[in-house]
């Protein structure tokens, strides 16, 4: 079983989603609003891939997502914002 990180600052959007990885048979092993919420998480918490918001409070996720990389976690950014597509 896939054991992933949800990281947005939107609970509707986050529950969707969490929702939607369920359904795909994947744990959502937590969900965080902030980059710094994220990384105490991924102290505590092993995932296999991270799925982060692009637009974040104080640091990004384009910015989280880099740092997560270097840790060898897969992440895929999500948006609802089409001018943050390609930078993903």
């Amino acid at each position: 079983m896939v054991r992933t990180l949800i990281v947005d600052d939107e609970p509707p959007a986050c529950r969707h989603l969490a929702g939607l990885l369920r359904d795909l048979g994947a744990t959502v092993a937590g969900t965080a609003g902030t980059a710094a919420e994220a990384l105490r998480l991924l102290d505590r918490v092993p995932v296999d891939a991270a799925f982060l918001d692009v637009r974040l409070p104080e640091v990004d996720g384009l910015a989280l997502g880099g740092q997560l990389r270097r840790q060898g976690v897969p992440v895929v950014f999500v948006t609802g914002f089409a001018d943050f597509a390609l930078p993903a």
